[in-house]
């Protein structure tokens, strides 16, 4: 807006012409309210308002050069009311278009306005002396209208560009928590693989066995039970051995709902299983061992009984080899009773 008119201005001085500098500051107003005009029309059209900014500065440079070095100077033939009339009507264009909460912006204006109603009557001193007051005043609040703008506009980057630093921080937090929970999740999934059976997704005989040794160093009592589906045999030979699997699943899913959340069941291989039972003496093993063959019985498909041997640490041993030897002979105990039953190891 700014840079037109100041060109416009420098032009005497560039072709070093004999003109009226009057004349020039006029032309200079001119242009800079029809560039405000255009400013306040396109302001929410940012690409038509540079294509718009772009004609001013050609169609001004190509005016001033057309004035002042082919010297057609008609235009300024015209009456000085006439001139007054039209940048008065400029100016109160722009007021009607300016922004009413811009109360800055919106009193330059109208100080120029006075100052140009005012210049009609030049004639007396007085007050061509107070147009001029009252010009300054305009320019002074355009400068503070503007300069404002600017600094508000560059503030409002600065804190746009903190914010979105801020988002992008808390993104890429987010983004690393996220990817860190994947992994974790990944690695669980992996680790859940290494240790589950892949039928029953009861832990395999690697990991039941170390639970035991981790049981046993931590020095507090648990109990141990050791049991297998009686005449699993017969079972995959007269229904085959897809439905000997389904049966292998189905105890495994019975013994799950007859242990606490707190026990951990393994499958030792083939059709048999142990269940590790933390802070239960061999009194409550027994107990729940009982109600895990009832519910086996009941509950089976199909219909199968189980074995169950039980073994106590410390007193049946005080190793992971030594307790499973003792349910072991406990659950071949079982067998020897008739099946369906449960036995411990030491009784032999």
């Amino acid at each position: 807006m700014f840079f037109i008119p100041f060109l416009l201005c420098s032009i005497p001085f560039v072709f070093n012409e004999k003109i009226y500098f009057s004349q020039i500051v006029y032309m200079a107003e001119v242009v800079l309210m029809i560039s405000i005009s255009m400013s306040l029309i396109y302001k929410f059209r940012k690409n038509t308002y540079t294509v718009a900014q772009g004609i001013i500065l050609i169609g001004a440079i190509l005016l001033g050069i057309i004035l002042y070095r082919i010297q057609l100077i008609g235009f300024f033939n015209i009456s000085s009311i006439m001139k007054r009339i039209f940048i008065i009507a400029i100016i109160s264009f722009n007021i009607l278009l300016a922004n009413k909460d811009e109360k800055i912006f919106s009193q330059a204006l109208l100080n120029l306005l006075i100052s140009e109603i005012l210049i009609i009557f030049e004639s007396i001193r007085i007050i061509s002396y107070i147009s001029t007051v009252f010009k300054c005043m305009a320019y002074f609040h355009l400068y503070i209208y503007f300069f404002k703008k600017v600094n508000f506009t560059s503030r409002n980057k600065e804190k746009i560009i903190e914010k979105e630093k801020g988002l992008y921080n808390k993104f890429s937090k987010l983004e690393f928590e996220k990817q860190l929970f994947y992994m974790k999740l990944k690695n669980e999934r992996l680790l859940n693989l290494a240790q589950r059976d892949e039928l029953t997704q009861a832990y395999n005989k690697r990991t039941i066995l170390d639970i035991i040794e981790k049981s046993i160093k931590s020095r507090k009592r648990f109990s141990v039970l050791m049991y297998d589906i009686d005449n699993f045999k017969k079972i995959n030979d007269v229904y085959g051995h897809i439905t000997g699997d389904k049966a292998i699943k189905n105890l495994a899913q019975i013994s799950k709902r007859s242990i606490r959340d707190v026990d951990s069941l393994g499958r030792y291989g083939g059709d048999e299983f142990i269940i590790v039972l933390p802070d239960i003496s061999h009194k409550g093993a027994i107990h729940v061992a009982e109600r895990l063959r009832d519910n086996v019985s009941c509950d089976s498909i199909p219909r199968f009984t189980v074995s169950i041997g039980i073994a106590s640490y410390p007193n049946d041993g005080k190793t992971g080899d030594e307790l499973i030897e003792i349910a072991d002979k406990g659950l071949y105990m079982s067998k020897e009773k008739g099946k369906n039953a449960l036995s411990h190891g030491r009784i032999m």
